[in-house]
């Protein structure tokens, strides 16, 4: 061995002393070489194309070589080993060229045999996480890159390791694996042992594929190992699933050292069985591939059932309705499919807590369970987070269907007890018949998810049922959807702005910030259509940030430039989303520091529909807002059932009355009173009043008459986007 001078041996882990327990708890050091180990060393110099592969334990003076491809050495000492660094992190350890690195390039192992020139490490992790030693990959050459598959790929052999030593502890198993090591050519079947896995091997060079006992188990074969020819197996594969299993025509095209494919197989019971295959290839020196081994495991519980309410995933639902599909029931057995989605429930979800909104899916579940027992047909689902769908046998037409889907919604939206609160829900329900045109399973299955999205844009608690007409709705909604991200994404929208003014004098005293968007192919978009877009596809809060952002930067430049007073407010449109959002505070700060605006000059417009259910949470909310400085209007004043309490329980600033109200108060005495007494309420109340829609001189007169301080509307200006208020704004001082 080359001299050791200038050469730095690793420091001791810190907890060394359990690390050592630990290992001789394996009695592997001074074993005799064992089959297993010998196999993957054999395999991993085969895949990585190195001359010398080790699986080294670090010993208190020493690391013994437990399996050594590439040098005739049982043991080394501990201090020259490049393993005594490797078992220092969880990561491979990856030395590109030793005599180029700074800490290796001393090493008696470099600078002498074997000259190392390339190493890689991955460490053995054992019981408690105590690093045992590693799993090495060594060349005489550098190498320019080791990839982060490679790195992945290293680490599997150091796992696979480590489980045959756990396994060789137990005489039984040991004798097993030593059996099968013996009668299956050490095969890969030593990667896994767990009881749930099943081991193949597929020779690609001869065509044959050698299946363990628990992998032909799986599909209900007769437990013992058995060769079969791979088109058997491929037999056996789902059709429509056989497009992601690779082919050989895939390897040679990928380069890939391992792969990972869920697909379904046929079982002799005559079901389909879901299964998960996970595989390492084996390469020839020019790349190609000539073998594949690996193991697979049974996911069709897990592709099945839904873990937290119990019902059918989407996968199981969709084998469910190829079956009634392809069974072609007559006219009179006819079904339906409903797509139901639970209104408002991520705002429910953040306002109550996960735990809370977990409950409530549980609760729907149960009741979709139930409804869906009453005919063999029937399946109940659950789609994604609050959507969920219900196969209905026995449905003759789209009356008896529709009434169905109301009596879903009765169903549902019965109220639901958590802990001292009851919750009611809404819910849109979207559905499609057996009859409607089709082109299988998950056509139909999206023509009712088309008709909820439909159901859901006329907003909560609507049902209906499909229609041709509804797809070309819900392409147009998917298009602006991925344009309304770039457009956000790229800030492509426009904020526009309409003044408020004080009525008496008509002075400006503050705007209201409306985005607005020109699409290149459609046009101008109506903010009601892309809103609601932005809150189905969770685009809202980033829709929000951004007018929020650009309003406030827009005040802070005609404060700056002179045109307004100190004293003039923006005002910002509120999501519901927005309001449950924990940065929302946060955010609001840091922008009104950062374009040195009072908090007192922003002002939020929250509408009634915004205000959840759970009172208490939604005043701590406004109350954290107030904590900012900012100032809180209730938009739309008029128009729900519970505006008066709301005043009372929410910290509010002012009140917008609603445009409806003004533009009718002419029309009599009756309209005329009901804003009088809105207006004289608010006063009552210490709060502010706006006037939305002022369009004439004589809804002006009347309001100021009435005592209403402020308003807007086209009488004074339409929304203009900056440069336009810019203009306003400079005519109006001059004025």
């Amino acid at each position: 061995m080359a001299s050791t001078a200038g050469w730095v041996p690793a420091p001791l882990p810190y907890n060394e002393a359990e690390r050592l327990r630990v290992l001789k708890s394996y009695c592997v050091l001074d074993s005799d070489p064992e089959p297993g180990f010998d196999y993957l060393t054999r395999l991993a110099a085969e895949l990585f194309r190195v001359p010398i592969v080790l699986v080294s334990l670090i010993d208190e003076h020493r690391q013994f070589f437990k399996s050594a491809i590439g040098i005739d050495l049982r043991e080394s000492p501990r201090d020259t080993s490049f393993c005594a660094y490797s078992i220092l992190g969880n990561e491979p350890l990856v030395v590109l060229d030793a005599q180029e690195n700074e800490r290796f390039r001393t090493n008696p192992f470099v600078i002498g045999e074997p000259n190392i020139r390339f190493y890689a490490g991955a460490p053995l992790v054992g019981r408690d996480g105590m690093m045992l030693g590693g799993f090495s990959i060594i060349d005489q050459k550098p190498r320019l890159e080791f990839s982060e598959r490679e790195r992945e790929c290293l680490k599997q052999f150091a796992a696979l390791t480590v489980l045959i030593m756990e396994n060789r502890l137990y005489p039984e198993r040991l004798s097993r694996i030593g059996d099968e090591i013996v009668r299956a050519n050490e095969r890969f079947k030593l990667a896994t042992q767990a009881a749930t896995e099943g081991i193949w091997d597929w020779d690609c060079v001869h065509d044959s594929l050698y299946l363990s006992a628990r992998a032909r188990a799986i599909v209900g074969e007769e437990p013992v190992d058995c060769y079969v020819g791979i088109e058997d197996w491929m037999n056996r594969i789902h059709p429509s699933d056989r497009a992601r299993v690779s082919t050989i025509s895939d390897l040679y095209a990928t380069k890939a050292l391992s792969f990972y494919a869920e697909y379904r197989v046929s079982h002799t019971d005559g079901r389909w069985r879901w299964i998960a295959n996970r595989s390492i290839a084996v390469r020839n020196s020019e790349g190609e591939p000539i073998r594949l081994v690996g193991a697979m495991v049974d996911i069709t519980e897990r592709k099945t059932v839904d873990v937290l309410t119990g019902l059918a995933t989407r996968t199981h639902l969709l084998e469910h309705l190829e079956r009634l599909m392809e069974a072609g029931s007559p006219a009179e057995d006819n079904f339906a499919v409903y797509a139901i989605n639970l209104d408002s429930f991520k705002l429910l979800n953040s306002g109550l807590g996960r735990a809370a909104g977990d409950r409530v899916l549980q609760e729907v579940g149960l009741r979709l369970s139930k409804r869906a027992s009453v005919h063999p047909d029937s399946i109940a689902a659950r789609l994604s987070a609050d959507e969920f769908a219900l196969i209905l046998g026995g449905k003759r037409n789209e009356q008896e269907a529709l009434r169905v889907a109301e009596e879903l919604s009765a169903l549902l939206g019965s109220s639901i007890g958590l802990d001292d609160k009851r919750i009611s829900l809404s819910v849109s329900i979207g559905l499609a018949m057996r009859s409607h045109p089709c082109d299988g399973a998950s056509d139909l299955l999206q023509c009712a998810e088309i008709a909820l999205g439909e159901a859901k844009l006329h907003g909560g608690g609507n049902r209906l049922v499909f229609s041709e007409t509804m797809r070309h709705g819900m392409l147009r909604q998917l298009e602006l959807s991925s344009a309304l991200h770039n457009a956000i994404s790229n800030e492509e929208l426009e904020v526009y702005y309409q003044p408020k003014l004080h009525l008496p004098s008509r002075k400006v005293i503050g705007f209201e910030a409306l985005v607005r968007w020109h699409h290149p192919k459609f046009g101008m978009i109506s903010a009601e259509e892309f809103i609601s877009i932005a809150e189905q596809f969770d685009l809202i809060v980033e829709l929000g940030t951004l007018v929020l952002t650009r309003s406030i930067e827009q005040l802070a430049q005609w404060r700056e430039n002179g045109l307004v007073d100190e004293e003039v407010s923006m005002a910002v449109n509120l999501s519901a989303l927005q309001l449950v959002d924990k940065r929302l505070g946060r955010m609001l700060r840091e922008l009104t520091q950062k374009y040195r605006v009072p908090p007192q000059c922003i002002s939020l417009e929250v509408t009634e529909g915004v205000l959840i259910d759970d009172t208490e949470r939604a005043n701590e909310i406004l109350e954290e807002l107030k904590s900012t400085g900012i100032l809180l209007d209730l938009d739309d004043f008029g128009t729900g059932y519970s505006s008066l309490s709301y005043l009372q329980r929410f910290p509010f600033d002012g009140l917008k009355v609603d445009r409806s109200f003004v533009m009718n108060m002419l029309d009599s005495r009756e309209k005329a009173a009901l804003v009088r007494s809105i207006i004289a309420l608010a006063h009552a109340l210490h709060l502010n009043v706006i006037a939305e829609g002022i369009e004439t001189a004589e809804q002006l007169d009347l309001l100021r008459e009435m005592g209403c301080e402020y308003g807007q509307g086209y009488l004074f200006s339409r929304p203009l986007p900056a440069s336009g208020m810019d203009t306003f704004l400079a005519t109006a001082l001059t004025a």
